[in-house]
Parts: structure tokens; C-alpha cells; sequence
């Protein structure tokens, strides 16, 4: 049989030796826990940063939209004129719009057309397209004419314009961008014509029938 040497007994550290052991293994746990802590204390560092970045951000977003929206172009109705002819039985009208926003309207493209609806068949509508234009831009203050000239009336076609059997539109719509590439339709105008309010509100809103103030 072969022969086993009995395992020896570890012999127990000397005290100094065990105390310096023991400290090493405190150095070593403190150095990690400061690594750890270290690494957590970086970790919070970057989330707070890119919390703060994405607030400035949005702060900026924020900020730029409301500067482009506070001057942004603005294509509105200003005045207008009108002309009735008693004698030849027309109508005419020169409306007038202006960019009252604080930068160039560019790429504007203008529609405008003239309906003429009898009040006792409002679904039978005569439609006359009278412009289809493109404005390479408009700069700030800067006004824009559209000639709303009618065909000639009938004898009995004019009364009822007059009296209010016939109701004349007047609209136009406008499409443009600003400078820095942002598209607007939002530009839409209705006038109805209306004399018998009298002359100086010839024009009233067809939206809210609010009478248009005019210069005449």
C-alpha cells in the first residue's frame, strides 16, 4: 500500500502580519469602492449634461420657432375700391393686399376668382376664374392689387345685384414660404359685395359678415 503523509496544519499568522492583511484588504475594498463611486458619480455627471443639453435644446426649438412665427411673412387684406356703373350695368373692384409681416414672402403664387350665386338657387354657382399668378416676392409693407372685374349685367341681372336677389364673391387665395424655407397657405380672403349697405361697405366679410373698412 502506498504510504500518505498526514496534511500538516496551517500555522496562524503572526499577529502583525494578520493586522497587515487585514489592512490590505481594506486598501483594496476602499479602492474599489472609490472606483465604483468614481464611475457613479461620471455616470450621474453625463446624464445630467445631456438632460441640461436636451432642455437648452428645446429651449432653443422653442425660442426659434417663436422668432420665425413673430416675423414671419404675412399676405393680408388692406383695401379695396369698387366701381358700379348704373349706366353700362357692371361692377368692378380693386382689392388691395399687403405683406404685413416683418420678412420677404417669397414664391408667392396668387389665386382669385369671382362667384356669383342667385339667393334662390345657392347650389347653381357661377364661377369665374380671374387670376393665376406667380410673385417672385414680397417684401415687407409692400401691397399687391387684384382687379375684380365682372362681366356686363342685364338690365334685370344688375337689379337683383342691387337689391340682393344675386350675390357677388370676391376671393383669393395666397401661397408663399419665408426665407428660411417654411410654407404658408394660410393666406385666404372672401369679400362679398354688398351695397346695400351703402358705399362706404360695399365689401363684407364672408366669414364673419363683418363690413371691410375702405378708404372711399
Amino acid at each position: 500500500m502506498a504510504d500518505f503523509k498526514a496534511e500538516q496544519p496551517q500555522q496562524p499568522l503572526h499577529p502583525k502580519e494578520q493586522r497587515r492583511a487585514n489592512l490590505a484588504i481594506v486598501v483594496a475594498l476602499g479602492a474599489a469602492g472609490l472606483a465604483a463611486w468614481q464611475a457613479w458619480e461620471t455616470h450621474l455627471a453625463r446624464t445630467e449634461s445631456a438632460k441640461a443639453l436636451g432642455v437648452a435644446q428645446n429651449a432653443l426649438d422653442v425660442s426659434t420657432k417663436q422668432f420665425r412665427f413673430e416675423h414671419r411673412p404675412k399676405l393680408e387684406f388692406s383695401d379695396y375700391t369698387v366701381d358700379t356703373d348704373l349706366l353700362h350695368h357692371t361692377i368692378s373692384a380693386v382689392v388691395v393686399f399687403v405683406n404685413n409681416g416683418k420678412i420677404e414672402a417669397k414664391n408667392v403664387k396668387v389665386k382669385a376668382q369671382m362667384e356669383i350665386v342667385h339667393s334662390d338657387d345657392r347650389d347653381n354657382r357661377f364661377v369665374m376664374p380671374l387670376m393665376d399668378k406667380d410673385i417672385s416676392s414680397m417684401t415687407p409693407t409692400m401691397t399687391f392689387n387684384i382687379l375684380f372685374g365682372l362681366k356686363q349685367f342685364t338690365a334685370s341681372e344688375f337689379r337683383d345685384t342691387q337689391t340682393g336677389r344675386v350675390h357677388i364673391y370676391f376671393t383669393a387665395a395666397f401661397e408663399y414660404a419665408d426665407e428660411f424655407g417654411e410654407h404658408y397657405g394660410d393666406s385666404k380672403w372672401c369679400g362679398q359685395y354688398s351695397p346695400g349697405r351703402g358705399q362706404s361697405q360695399v365689401f363684407i366679410d364672408c366669414r364673419t359678415g363683418v363690413a371691410f373698412d375702405s378708404s372711399r
